[in-house]
């Protein structure tokens, strides 16, 4: 089986699309987001080099227990190595129902964007509008505008976008992937 990564660059307004096969990244996992983290060990965690990978596991949209979790992996702020939080949200699960199994994030954005992903589809939207609102509110907001109010959505609130090396990545309206500030 094939399982599907999508890689997006906010500078450059950029999606692109890997396949690679279950097997190996069933073998390589985590592990392997950690090493494409660590081999980057000579830029800043909050510069525009740091890769942020979500990655959800094969039990993800699944009824196996902790079906649900999915992992953030990046050099973390907070500590200056590698980082690597996880939650309960749903987003796993609906990341993996829109037909992505993970999301590697490369660069900065002059303006504030977000991934949308439907059906397979991936593409790059302003999201100015909701830049100072907390983490739930522009969740809300996301789902209003995509008209699903059950839309699988992770976001940063206001000390994400002031660079708080301690921030979350928050998904389910509360889950926090909060350790070692991958907001």
């Amino acid at each position: 089986a094939m399982e599907r990564t999508c890689t997006f660059r906010p500078d450059r307004q950029h999606v692109r699309h890997e396949k690679t096969t279950a097997r190996k990244r069933f073998r390589q996992g985590t592990p392997r987001a950690n090493v494409s983290v660590v081999e980057r060990k000579d830029h800043e965690a909050l510069g525009p080099e740091n890769r942020l990978i979500v990655g959800t596991g094969p039990g993800n949209g699944t009824i196996i227990p902790g079906g649900t979790r999915f992992t953030i992996t990046a050099k973390s702020p907070l500590t200056g190595i590698l980082g690597d939080s996880n939650s309960g949200a749903d987003f796993g699960a609906k990341l993996k129902y829109a037909g992505y199994d993970g999301i590697i994030v490369e660069g900065r954005s002059r303006e504030p964007v977000y991934l949308m992903i439907d059906d397979g589809e991936a593409e790059l939207r302003p999201a100015r509008r909701l830049w100072g609102k907390n983490a739930t509110d522009a969740q809300w907001a996301l789902k209003r505008e995509v008209g699903d109010p059950d839309a699988g959505i992770i976001t940063i609130g206001v000390a994400g976008e002031k660079r708080v090396a301690f921030a979350s990545v928050i998904g389910g309206g509360s889950r926090a992937s909060g350790r070692t500030g991958m907001g």
